[in-house]
C-alpha cells in the first residue's frame, strides 16, 4: 500500500479534521495491523490509535 500526493490531497479534502495526521496515517499504512478491502478492491489499512484520535 501506499500513500500518494493526490491521495493525500483526496483524502484531507474531505476529510479536514485528520489533515494534521498525516505522519500517523502514514505510519499505519506502512505498519498496519490489518487490511480489510474496501469498495471497489479499495485496501483500508488499519493502525490501533486511529480509534482514539478520531473518536
Amino acid at each position: 500500500m501506499q500513500l500518494t500526493g493526490e491521495h493525500w490531497t483526496h483524502i484531507a479534502l474531505r476529510r479536514s479534521e485528520i489533515a494534521d495526521y498525516y505522519y500517523d496515517i502514514l505510519n499505519a499504512i506502512e505498519n498496519h495491523d490489518i487490511i480489510y478491502e474496501g469498495n471497489s478492491g479499495a485496501k483500508i489499512a488499519m493502525f490501533p490509535i486511529f480509534f482514539d484520535v478520531l473518536a
